[in-house]
């Protein structure tokens, strides 16, 4: 009678690895998250360095995510630091701000971003050209991002060696497009009259742009911004998911004006 109970016991310890283990449940396909140290700001809200840590499985490399916030108010303040300030830029930078909080604290080991946590707040993949082409996956390395406030110049993504020397061409920042998602009046990171076209057009023409108010004049709106956040992307190799590392605030930068 013992000797069955035993054999019905290890049956049973046998059938329940082998659905944890074919399920996944139980298993956490780590990814490290960019150091908050690894991010420096060499101009506040104008250009930021990364120094891109060595991926590692099953990372394959890193995505950023941005939303660009239109403004009647200007500031050299930095917006990584004052949420009074976020708010006079546009209540809803600072919404967003606390909301991604969580997910970017590294104290915090329960707050894991997926795409749908970016989705929901409106944030979109950043893009860049390479050639004609376009890419939105960063490898290991050292990176600088400009949106040097120089009316007119587009914003650029560009790779460096250790002592700051480019070893590529700039790449010209691109906002995201797909079948279903227009930008206006074209996908450079340049605050133009044509983003007010979020309001004749929710949801389809200018997603990536939030107003302060419903009530705001574009006319007023003089100033945009963009917060952007990196994480590390991979794939679970057991159910094949896209996964995430916590996110890193690359900051929050003021668009150059086209007008």
């Amino acid at each position: 009678m013992k000797k069955t109970y035993a054999k019905k016991l290890f049956l049973l310890f046998i059938l329940l690895s082998f659905v944890l283990t074919t399920c996944g449940i139980g298993q956490f396909f780590f990814i490290p998250q960019v150091p908050e140290n690894r991010i420096n700001h060499t101009e506040v809200n104008v250009r930021v360095h990364m120094d891109l840590p060595t991926i590692i499985a099953p990372a394959i490399g890193y995505v950023i995510f941005y939303r660009i916030y239109l403004s009647d108010h200007f500031t050299s303040a930095d917006l990584r630091d004052s949420g009074p300030e976020r708010i006079l830029v546009n209540p809803a930078l600072n919404a967003d701000f606390n909301h991604f909080f969580p997910f970017v604290d590294p104290a915090n080991q329960t707050n894991f971003p997926n795409l749908r946590t970016f989705e929901l707040r409106n944030y979109f993949t950043l893009e860049w050209s390479v050639g004609a082409a376009t890419n939105s996956l960063l490898p290991a390395g050292t990176f600088y991002i400009d949106f040097s406030y120089i009316d007119g110049r587009h914003p650029t993504l560009q790779q460096v060696n250790s002592v700051g020397a480019p070893i590529s061409p700039e790449r010209v920042l691109l906002r995201y497009i797909s079948s279903l998602f227009e930008s206006e009046p074209d996908r450079y990171f340049l605050h133009t009259p044509e983003m007010a076209e979020e309001l004749d057009h929710p949801n389809r023409v200018n997603s990536d742009v939030v107003f302060p108010s419903a009530a705001a004049d574009p006319a007023t709106l003089r100033h945009a911004y963009v917060s952007m956040y990196i994480v590390a992307i991979g794939t679970n190799p057991i159910d094949f998911s896209t996964i995430m590392s916590k996110a890193t605030h690359l900051g929050i930068f003021k668009l150059p004006s086209a007008f």
